[in-house]
This record gives C-alpha cells, sequence and structure tokens, in this order.
C-alpha cells in the first residue's frame, strides 16, 4: 500500500484527500509531487498561453462559471469549460487547448487546495460570495475562506479579480497584488430567464469577466439574455395546469434556499418545498422563519440533517432546529430519500393534476410530482397513528393522525398519473 505513493512518478489527490493525510505524508517524504487534477490542469494551460478564468463561491459559482462559458461560445471565442464541473475530467481536456483560449474554470474550496499548494491563482477570478458551508469538513469559517483565497492569492501584476460586495471587506485581509472590483449592477433593461435578484448579482459578476476579456458590451448582453438556467440551480423545469415546477436540488445551504424562496414568493404563501439530505452543521434558523411566511407545504427527505431536526422536535438539545416544533405553518412531513436534496413548487393557477395533503380543514393543494424531483412517501410524525381512515372529496382513502396532520398515499398515484401524462 505504502509502496504505491512513494515508487510512482506522481500522487494525483482527490478533493476529498486531506494534504495532510498518511498518504499524501508518505508520497512527500519520498519526493514523490502530489498534484490535484484541476490545479495541474489550470497550470499547464496557463504555460500554454491561454487564459485561466477561475470562479468560486459558496454560491453561483456555477451560474457564473456556465454564464461566461455561454457567452464566450456564443461570440465565436475558443473557450473550455472545466473544474466542478460533473461528469467531465478537467486534464482530459488539455489535448484541444491552444494558446490564446480562454480556459473557464468553476472552483470549489478543495480545488483550490490544489491552487494554492502549486502556489497558482487564475488570471481572471471571480469570487462570488462566503458564506457558512462544509462546517463537517472545515474547522471553522477562517480555514474554509482560507483554500477559497487560494483564487486570488498568487495573482500577478495585470491579473484581475472580480468579487461580489459582501466578500470585498474579507478580501482586503489577504496579502495579494490583486485589487477587488465589485461590479455595477446590471442595467434594468437586460432582460435575463433567470428568476431572482441574486441571478441578477451573478450576471454582473459574470459580466465584469467577460468585459476583462475584451467583449463589448452588446456581446455580453446578448450572452446574457440568451443564457438558460443550470440544471439543478433554480431550473425551470416546466408549468402542468398553473404548477409551476423548478429544480434547485443544489441549493444546499440555507442562504441558498432562502434566495429561492424570495424570488419565487408572490406573497400568496403558494409554495410548496422539498427539502432535506445530510446535515452540514448550518445555521438553519433564519431559514425556519422564512419557510413559514412563503410555504404552505413543506416535505423533508431522510438524512442525518432531518434526523437532526427530529431529535429537536422530541426534545433534543438543538435550539436552532427546535424551532420547526412550534412553527404552526406550513405542516411538516417526512418522505423517503432521493436523489435531490430539495426542490419548489409554485402553484399559479386553480386547475392542477394531484393532491398533496395539507393539515386537516385546508383545501388541499393540487399539483403534479416531476421526475427530476424526489417522490417521497408520506411517514406518520407523531407518535403513533390513529386506524380511523376516511376519505377526501376525490374518494381517495386518507389516514388521519393525532393533531390534525393528514398522511396519505397521494404521491404513489402522483406519481402513476405523472407518468400517464408522460411526465416521466
Amino acid at each position: 500500500m505504502r509502496e504505491d505513493f512513494t515508487d510512482t512518478d506522481m500522487v494525483i489527490k482527490g478533493a476529498g484527500v486531506r494534504f495532510d493525510s498518511p498518504e499524501v505524508a508518505a508520497a512527500r517524504e519520498a519526493g514523490v509531487p502530489v498534484y490535484m487534477s484541476t490545479a495541474l490542469a489550470a497550470k499547464f494551460a496557463s504555460e500554454s498561453g491561454t487564459t485561466v478564468v477561475g470562479v468560486t463561491g459558496t454560491r453561483g459559482k456555477s451560474t457564473v462559471t456556465q454564464m461566461i462559458f455561454h457567452t464566450l461560445r456564443q461570440t465565436g471565442r475558443r473557450a473550455h469549460l472545466g473544474g466542478n464541473v460533473r461528469g467531465m475530467s478537467t486534464l482530459e481536456l488539455l489535448p484541444q487547448i491552444e494558446a490564446g483560449d480562454v480556459f473557464v474554470l468553476e472552483l470549489d474550496s478543495w480545488q483550490l487546495q490544489g491552487f494554492g499548494d502549486l502556489q497558482i491563482s487564475p488570471h481572471i477570478a471571480v469570487f462570488t460570495n462566503l458564506m457558512p458551508d462544509h462546517q463537517n469538513y472545515y474547522k471553522d469559517m477562517d480555514e474554509y475562506f482560507s483554500d477559497k483565497a487560494n483564487i486570488f492569492r498568487y495573482q500577478v501584476e495585470g491579473d484581475t479579480l472580480i468579487c461580489g460586495q459582501a466578500i470585498e471587506e474579507r478580501i482586503e485581509t489577504v496579502r495579494s497584488v490583486a485589487v477587488p472590483q465589485v461590479p455595477h449592477a446590471l442595467p434594468a433593461e437586460w432582460q435575463l430567464r433567470l428568476v431572482g435578484e441574486h441571478n441578477r448579482e451573478n450576471a454582473a459578476l459574470a459580466a465584469a469577466a467577460l468585459r476583462s476579456l475584451g467583449l463589448a458590451q452588446e456581446d455580453i448582453q446578448q450572452g446574457l439574455e440568451t443564457f438558460e438556467p443550470v440544471e439543478g440551480r433554480l431550473q425551470f423545469v416546466r408549468e402542468v395546469r398553473g404548477v409551476k415546477i423548478y429544480n434547485d436540488n443544489n441549493a444546499t445551504t440555507p442562504e441558498a434556499t432562502l434566495a429561492a424562496l424570495k424570488a419565487l414568493d408572490a406573497g400568496t404563501k403558494n409554495i410548496i418545498l422539498i427539502m432535506g439530505g445530510a446535515d452540514k452543521y448550518l445555521d438553519v434558523s433564519a431559514l425556519l422563519y422564512e419557510i413559514a411566511q412563503t410555504c404552505k407545504r413543506v416535505i423533508l427527505l431522510a438524512g442525518t440533517g432531518t434526523d437532526r431536526r427530529r431529535a429537536s422536535r422530541d426534545g433534543g438539545p438543538d435550539e436552532d432546529l427546535a424551532t420547526f416544533h412550534h412553527l404552526r405553518s406550513p405542516p411538516w412531513s417526512r418522505g423517503n430519500p432521493g436523489r435531490a436534496s430539495g426542490g419548489l413548487l409554485s402553484r399559479t393557477g386553480r386547475n392542477a393534476s394531484n393532491s398533496i395533503p395539507t393539515r386537516k380543514g385546508v383545501k388541499p393543494v393540487r399539483l403534479v410530482w416531476q421526475r427530476h424531483l424526489p417522490l417521497p412517501q408520506h411517514l406518520p410524525l407523531g407518535r403513533r397513528a390513529t386506524r380511523e381512515r376516511t376519505r377526501d372529496a376525490s374518494g381517495r382513502r386518507t389516514r388521519h393522525l393525532p393533531g390534525g396532520t393528514r398522511i396519505d398515499r397521494m404521491i404513489r398515484i402522483a406519481d402513476r398519473e405523472g407518468r400517464q401524462q408522460g411526465l416521466s
């Protein structure tokens, strides 16, 4: 096992492996260089005359990266997309890259560890924001920011650093030649296909990076106005009988879900939210109060985060999540695990195709489940369920729990009817 790391030309470290791991220590003790793939690709691309653009931040980095890449390709510039992109090897792109090309990289904090180890930074760096995240990996926010800061820490004269206003002051605490530039707001007449003020801020960051690459204002506007949402980032899936379905399964922090709720809130409390998953030890108290203001129904997926919420409801020590127990609206249900971490459904019309149960005495919300979103089965939240069974207005059998929370199996029915309508 040890020989695998000591008797080789180099070691490529995965993102989940810490630099202080025994394997990395063994390689370095034997004089074997240890690299991370994205940083190594950026190093080779830069040395070949390619302009490297890197985008990081807790939220928005995928959208900004894709905006930059989309606009470059639309204007005919030779551009390549890599980094934290699902199903893509950044190193495999190197044979395609030529001098004068633009290499656009989405960079998470772990990939930026590799940049710090090589002491390199992209020519154009975009730092969208910094919010609490990955606190199940990092000991504190300072350590998290330190890895993120590698995106600009080793920039040289002539390089460009663009950042969101909220992170500017913290960036200035790092010793670097980079001078952060906060872009102006996007012109009001620019009409994006993305919803939410946060996406206009993302577009402003992308526009600033594109100007640094020499693009004309007209080309930037056309590129941003034709950009479609990235999959899983407040992505509009379709509208069925007045129900708008959004896939936001990459909203894995409270702040991201808050932004989505604010973007879709029409003041009518008509949002059905599917959320849950792994516990990242983040403060969710602000999110809970926003949910109470904007959502009429919440379905919680199985996971350690949901388990901690349930423990707090049953008298556990978590004060932040104890808020769940005291919220009178919306009602909460527990679902089975699924691939997505969250989703939003917004009712805008009177008609729809299937029902989700609500509180006793409240008219059920009608909607269609789409295959990108998990299809959870409702499980009892009370200590025990009664054996009482009844039928709703449509004649479907339902089950009631103490406290007036109605549990039924309409999700299966919705899935079946959705398939009959060609939605899956």
